[in-house]
């Protein structure tokens, strides 16, 4: 299917296809529920779709934004498996959820354009958009622009969540705390079991909120640093393992990773049982950017 412009309302599924948008001027996803790639059991084929050339939105169909977990988003890979492509000079702005269950996989890549990653309450639900949240997701950035508004962004989110977040060039750049009292928080293997895995190759990595790592028992997060700039701007700590068995492994093996401070690591219960944090430099240039 190809839509050059128009509305799409309403609980939206693709469990098999493809639907592309291109050169389209105007196409609104209204807000009474979710659009959801792969479902209901299929997963070697699945729902596809590419943007391209195109402006994407997400807006509220009555006046203003559901409440409740997940609404008003893109679910990604539920039950089954599902791809977002977006393309050339497009611009698109939504909440993806990539790998929403046990059973799901999904994947989202960025080849050019501009992503902007929305929540729509970040009040009542905070994530402005997650890649693995029970099941796999995948999140590559080649080209173009990434940024996010108000809310969080988790990468293995619940329990047993995979997160992959690769970047092999273009910008990305979460941003600060939205409103005073709200932290704007790249949140990294946050439930029980969950594993996060960050890759940067190369562009720029810009992280003006803060860091959360390792919020779960026995999860597991690792940062690999081959080529581009990584930039932790907030005083909070990229390499924490927060939790009972927890670990965190960076590797800087090129590339330059500027951060604010790194500590060891530190198990917040039970109590005596020890978490790790870990730093390999192998290449490339490590700043810190705090005096101690």
């Amino acid at each position: 299917m190809t839509l050059g412009a128009g509305i799409i309302s309403g609980n939206w599924m693709l469990s098999v296809g493809e639907v592309l948008i291109e050169d389209a001027e105007d196409v609104r996803f209204t807000q009474n529920n979710s659009v959801i790639l792969g479902g209901y059991g299929y997963v070697i084929a699945g729902g596809r779709m590419t943007i391209r050339d195109s402006r994407v939105t997400r807006f509220p169909s009555n006046g203003k934004w559901n409440s409740g977990t997940f609404y008003d988003s893109t679910i990604v890979g539920s039950k089954g498996v599902g791809i977002v492509t977006i393309e050339g000079r497009s611009v698109v702005t939504n909440r993806h959820v990539i790998g929403y269950d046990s059973s799901g996989c999904g994947a989202v890549g960025l080849r050019g354009g501009r992503l902007v990653e929305y929540c729509p309450d970040p009040v009542n639900e905070f994530q402005s958009s997650v890649v693995g949240n029970n099941g796999y997701g995948y999140f590559e950035v080649g080209a173009g622009t990434v940024c996010d508004i108000q809310g969080k962004q988790y990468l293995g989110q619940a329990e047993g969540g995979q997160g992959v977040f690769v970047q092999k060039g273009g910008v990305v750049n979460h941003s600060k705390p939205w409103m005073t009292g709200y932290d704007n928080n790249w949140t990294l293997a946050n439930g029980k079991g969950s594993a996060a895995v960050v890759m940067i190759e190369g562009g720029v990595h810009t992280n003006a909120a803060d860091t959360s790592i390792c919020n779960g028992a026995d999860s597991r997060a690792y940062y690999t640093i081959e080529g581009g700039e990584y930039i932790n701007q907030r005083p909070a700590n990229p390499n924490r393992a927060q939790n009972a068995n927890s670990l965190t492994v960076i590797n800087l093996n090129g590339g330059v990773f500027s951060a604010w401070d790194v500590a060891k690591a530190r198990a917040s219960y039970p109590e005596g049982v020890v978490a790790g944090a870990y730093v390999n430099f192998d290449g490339g240039t490590f700043l810190g950017m705090k005096n101690n």
